[in-house]
């Protein structure tokens, strides 16, 4: 008997010393599941100065780079506004050089015309403000020295922007600058709305819009609607990398300048919000639903931008 309790009772101790060990990776494991709500740089009421280069993607007939500066004010964690203002130096597409090149002889019989093609506008300066939405946030590991934390987010809000549409400076005709050699060097219309103010010599450099051929618009004339995603790198309390995908929209408004489509008088009058093409299919049925009038097509323009830059955040909610 004696035996047998002394087994017992060794027996039972094995089995509480095992049933402790097996409890505390447990306990810790439960501790270490909220890696979400203890933050490494929680952002609520932080201000954030960020600092991007912008580069333009998907290009058809036009191309941007520039830069942005923003401010940014995190609401929450997860919602932020911000406000941007930024330059972006535009220039036309490779594919525009053999579309003038092959259309030139046509365009000099009909008046120096240029190329009947919409989406031909480039944003130049902008600014404007959206809302960023964060609802994936992570942490990483790169180095056991350094603690980092990202955030993806959508963003969506909407702007205005000076524009340039270029105009071919080998054709006589087509700017106020005086020809030199028979061919005119062309000249940068610079524009407040319908009114021109100024003809500059065009300089530019590369193709690019500092001053080139073309006209400008100094005052707003485009309304961009933007929307896109992008991921906010924490690699400190202070500091963070920021990169996006961004897409504009805007709605180009003819105002008998060179701004849009050149169409004949007839069509710029009564489509003053885009351009008309011949479509045999579409043309008839739009005329028999509407006596006679033929369809417009709304001129958009689209930009499609890659941003990436440094952010440096103010740690508010650290000071409480």
């Amino acid at each position: 008997m004696k035996l047998q309790r002394r087994l017992t009772a060794t027996f039972l101790a094995l089995a509480s010393g095992v049933l402790t060990l097996d409890a505390a990776p447990v306990h810790a494991q439960e501790k270490s599941l909220p890696v979400v709500d203890r933050k490494l740089y929680p952002m609520r009421f932080n201000p954030e100065l960020s600092f991007q280069i912008d580069y333009g993607l998907a290009d058809k007939y036009t191309s941007h780079q520039g830069f942005r500066f923003s401010g940014v004010f995190h609401i929450w964690d997860n919602l932020a506004v911000e406000a941007y203002v930024g330059y972006l130096f535009g220039s036309e597409s490779s594919i525009m050089k053999t579309l003038r090149d092959k259309s030139r002889p046509n365009r000099v019989m009909k008046g120096s015309r240029e190329p009947a093609l919409p989406g031909l506008q480039q944003l130049t300066y902008h600014l404007g403000a959206d809302v960023q939405f964060a609802p994936i946030y992570g942490k990483l590991s790169l180095v056991s020295e350094l603690e980092t934390s990202f955030q993806l987010y959508m963003l969506g809000g909407m702007g205005l922007a000076g524009t340039r549409t270029i105009t071919d400076p080998t054709l006589l005709g087509n700017s106020g600058c005086k020809p030199i050699g028979g061919v005119s060097k062309g000249c940068a219309d610079i524009y407040a709305g319908p009114a021109k103010l100024i003809s500059l010599p065009s300089l530019s450099p590369g193709g690019n819009d500092i001053f080139g051929a073309g006209e400008y618009q100094i005052a707003p004339l485009a309304v961009p609607i933007q929307y896109g995603a992008g991921i906010r790198l924490h690699v400190g309390k202070w500091i963070a990398l920021r990169a996006e995908l961004r897409n504009y929209h805007w709605l180009g408004i003819n105002n008998k300048m060179n701004v849009n489509v050149v169409e004949d008088p007839d069509d710029e009058a009564g489509c003053g919000y885009g351009y008309r093409v011949s479509n045999r299919v579409v043309d008839p049925v739009f005329g028999a639903l509407t006596s006679g009038a033929r369809p417009c097509y709304l001129n958009t323009h689209t930009a499609t931008l890659a941003n990436a830059g440094i952010s440096f955040t103010i740690p508010v909610n650290s000071f409480f």
